[in-house]
Parts: C-alpha cells; structure tokens; sequence
C-alpha cells in the first residue's frame, strides 16, 4: 500500500504513520481484553513468586497469549521493547566542571 501512493507524499506520511500506531493500540486492547496481569514486564511478579507468594490468574495461558499477541505487535511497529530500551537512551555529555577564573587575584 505504501508503494502505490508513491506521489502522494501526505497520504505516505499518513500511512506511515497510522500502521504503528493500529498495531500499538492492538497490542494494548489485546492485553487489557484478554488479560491484565499481562500489563508491564513481568519481572517484579516473577520475582514475587519465587519467593513464595501465589498470584491468582499470572501464569495462565490467557496471560502468555496476551503477552505473545502484545509483543509481536509492538514489536512489529519498531518499538523498543525489554532490554533493547536501554540501548537507546540519549546520553547527554556531562557539563564543563565550573572553573575559578577571576577569583584568584584575592581581596
């Protein structure tokens, strides 16, 4: 679809954009519909249950299809997702440290 609009450069930006966002908001009715507890990353529960806590309605089927439907969408918008989130963090350079021009001559 975006190759037949190739002289329409609005209706390309349009596309363009409106495909990750479809599939962002698929991701996110998918995970709210089908199961909540699919909602986050996960790794605070998992570390719940190791410990011995029993989450109701975690580790179901509902849940690992939500989390599967979820992640392949986003997934397929470009979206960072889990450890790649790191990686691309802006770094900002750290500001010249003040230095004591003008202060030497004493007074």
């Amino acid at each position: 679809m975006y190759l037949a609009l190739r002289h329409s450069v609005p209706l390309q930006y349009l596309v363009w954009v409106t495909y990750p966002l479809a599939l962002i908001l698929f991701s996110a009715i998918v995970c709210q519909i089908v199961s909540p507890q699919a909602v986050g990353s996960g790794i605070p529960e998992l570390k719940t249950i190791i410990r011995g806590a029993v989450l109701q309605e975690y580790l179901t089927f509902r849940t690992f299809l939500a989390k599967v439907l979820g992640l392949t969408a986003v997934l397929s918008t470009g979206l960072p997702v889990g450890k790649e989130v790191s990686r691309h963090r802006v770094r900002v350079p750290n500001p010249p440290s003040p230095t004591l021009r003008g202060r030497e001559g004493g007074g």
